[in-house]
């Protein structure tokens, strides 16, 4: 067994779920043949069949190719955390679904939680007549981790993809909210001047409300870029010469992009840095490296999977229970709407994400995936606290509270908004786009919400 081999009388030890033995009879005679046991290595077993092959010259070069795709196909077959319904779609959907409820959970509750923390009853930093509104500290806070983790999605995506989705369309998605932030400017027009200047407080709470989330976007890219820097330069160059060197080339180049008629675009500086980072190219800019299927790195990214799916799954069900219980059992209206929010918020999480996916790539140059969640979040919002101004009934003022808070709140975001700012590279249709999506939403908004307040 020190070799790697057992005859071929001995039963190959099997452990299912530890490693995967690749079992290949080499030669034609039973005398001779002998089991190749790898863990879940292909290009190994492939190696070991070829040099067997160039000894044994009864073994043509159809039958080596057959053996090569029989170890190629036993790996994959006998790779047990990718086998079954953990291979199905459903299984990955359940996985990113999972997450992301997770997630947004979190990301209602931290984003209430700052609402109290800088509102009128503990910092009174934030109000709903002021041009400082409520939601300005979580857009803030989901705009920075936004930036953090599109600066570091060559880190993330490689080996943690759903724990990245969930992070960044989940956390922050949820964190960010563009509809609350509408409906107050909604509301701060419909008064006009009572109580005093909430039209020009309107229009200083639409300015501060696009730049301070773009400023903290901003600020999270360099803030991700400063830290890989430092860990380049300090901790794993001086340790790997072929680290340093790629440091250095690196150095190189950005000293090039400052002389005169000369210049280094963003995407290379990005990549340069990555590869210095992660030892190559290769790797940057993809969801996950290229491995073979079967090898070591394959089983371990679905061993991860698998226990994140467990994991996840666990933890939405007791968050989703439990705030179950809070609704059954707190008898505080607030308290109740906030626990009610919680069973909302991972509805209007899946339902962003799946307008994204099916929507955003329709236009060359506007996410409407993105401009429809925002929209239709904006609109339930008036619609909302339109019936609000009239409604007594406590029920359904802890349900319509809870849909603005969870529903609305995780349906439309401003951190994927300024992300893809960002990311569009025509200025023009940059601003376009932010535009459109201001100023529908604030249209929409005064047409609904402005008949009910003004008839009261």
């Amino acid at each position: 067994m020190s070799d790697g081999h057992v005859s071929s009388n001995e039963t190959p030890p099997e452990d299912p779920f530890g490693s995967v033995f690749l079992r290949a009879p080499i030669g034609d005679d039973e005398s001779d043949g002998r089991w190749v046991i790898e863990n879940g290595d292909t290009e190994a077993a492939v190696a070991l069949d070829e040099t067997k092959a160039a000894t044994s010259p009864r073994l043509s070069l159809a039958e080596r190719s057959s053996i090569q795709r029989n170890v190629a196909a036993a790996a994959e077959v006998l790779n047990p955390y990718n086998t079954g319904f953990l291979s199905s779609r459903l299984a990955y959907l359940l996985n990113d679904i999972f997450h992301m409820s997770i997630f947004g959970i979190g990301g209602t509750l931290a984003r209430t939680g700052l609402d109290l923390l800088f509102g009128p009853s503990v910092g009174a930093v934030t109000s709903q007549y002021s041009a400082v509104f409520e939601v300005l500290p979580p857009n803030a806070l989901g705009s920075f981790l936004i930036g953090f983790l599109v600066g570091s999605d060559d880190a993330f995506q490689a080996h943690l993809p759903y724990i990245h989705t969930g992070l960044a369309t989940g956390l922050c998605g949820s964190l960010t909210t563009f509809s609350n932030w509408n409906q107050q400017l909604v509301a701060m027009f419909a008064r006009g001047k009572n109580p005093s200047n909430q039209w020009l407080r309107a229009l200083f709470a639409l300015v501060i409300g696009l730049e301070i989330p773009i400023f903290s976007f901003t600020l999270g890219l360099h803030t991700e870029r400063s830290i890989r820097y430092f860990l380049i330069s300090r901790v794993y160059a001086p340790r790997d010469d072929e680290l340093a060197r790629l440091y250095q080339e690196y150095r190189r180049a950005r000293q090039q992009a400052r002389q005169p008629r000369r210049s280094l675009s963003l995407l290379d500086e990005t990549a340069r840095a990555a590869a210095a980072l992660k030892g190559g190219h290769e790797r940057w800019g993809r969801r996950r490296p290229k491995v073979a299927i079967g090898s070591h790195e394959d089983i371990a990214f679905h061993r991860r999977r698998f226990y994140a799916f467990l994991l996840s799954a666990v933890l939405c069900i007791a968050l989703l229970t439990l705030a179950a219980v809070g609704v059954a059992l707190d008898n505080d209206q607030t308290r109740k709407s906030y626990w009610m929010a919680c069973i909302f918020a991972p509805f209007g999480v899946i339902l962003r994400w799946q307008l994204s996916v099916h929507l955003n790539g329709r236009h060359p140059w506007l996410p409407l995936g993105t401009l429809s969640a925002n929209i239709l979040a904006s609109c339930v919002d008036a619609v909302a606290d339109g019936v609000l101004l009239r409604t007594t009934s406590y029920w359904a003022t802890v349900m319509l509270k809870a849909v603005v808070l969870g529903f609305s709140g995780c349906l439309s975001t401003v951190s994927t908004f300024v992300a893809e700012l960002y990311r569009e590279r025509n200025i023009e249709y940059a601003y376009a786009y932010a535009s459109v999506s201001v100023v529908s939403c604030i249209a929409l908004g005064l047409a609904i919400y402005g008949p009910q307040y003004w008839t009261l």
